[in-house]
């Protein structure tokens, strides 16, 4: 009679029991629910979206590897590359970057990796118009005359800070093409007056 008693009216132990079973369920369901709806969402590694396309290799191609070591931070690498691909020295205008660490005489040097899967050249609305692969070399570069600059190769990138850029005076999207076309290779590989910078043909990836 006590059990009986305490119970709300009209309402038995066992509907109690069932009705709050019911709701830690539910509750259960739609905190399942919400974590896969987040899960499967677009990602936006910055401020423009993209849709990520599966994993897919696409032909090799060379890259520049960075030696710390022997690197000073005297930037000729970036003035460089700027004067042969943008017409004038800058570090704006340059593929490449060379960031230097504020609390230790250390620099680091970043450009395109070339990536075997790149998700810039997926990501591309204008793929192997606007952003393509050379069938020779498989270098990754910018065909800027068709470039609209949505900045979504560069959003896609899986590197931070992204490998790729805008130009700020043409409103295209940039990145290290190895000085694609160029007989005696990079600039920034050639002038280097440390030898701190290497190309890697592709056939030694």
């Amino acid at each position: 009679m006590a059990d009986k008693e305490a119970q709300p009216e009209g309402i038995t132990r066992k509907q109690f029991l069932i009705g709050s079973g019911a709701v830690v369920v539910t509750a259960v369901a739609l905190g399942v629910a919400a974590c896969t709806r987040k899960s499967s969402t677009t990602l936006d590694y910055q401020t423009t979206p993209f849709t990520l396309a599966p994993v897919t290799e696409v032909t090799s191609a060379g890259v520049i590897k960075h030696d710390p070591v022997k690197c000073v931070g005297c930037g000729t690498c970036v003035q460089m590359c700027s004067t042969y691909n943008g017409g004038e020295p800058g570090p704006l205008l340059s593929r490449t970057e060379l960031i230097s660490d504020p609390f230790e005489p250390q620099f680091t040097f970043n450009s395109c990796q070339q990536c075997a899967s790149p998700l810039c050249y997926f990501a591309c609305p204008k793929k192997d118009v606007a952003l393509c692969i050379d069938p020779t070399t498989g270098t990754r570069y910018t065909n800027e005359k068709e470039c609209i600059g949505c900045g979504k190769c560069i959003a896609a990138c899986v590197y931070r800070p992204s490998r790729r850029k805008m130009n700020p005076e043409k409103n295209v999207a940039i990145n290290c093409n190895l000085c694609r076309g160029r007989a005696e290779g990079p600039t920034c590989v050639q002038y280097c007056p440390f030898g701190a910078l290497q190309l890697i043909p592709r056939e030694q990836r």
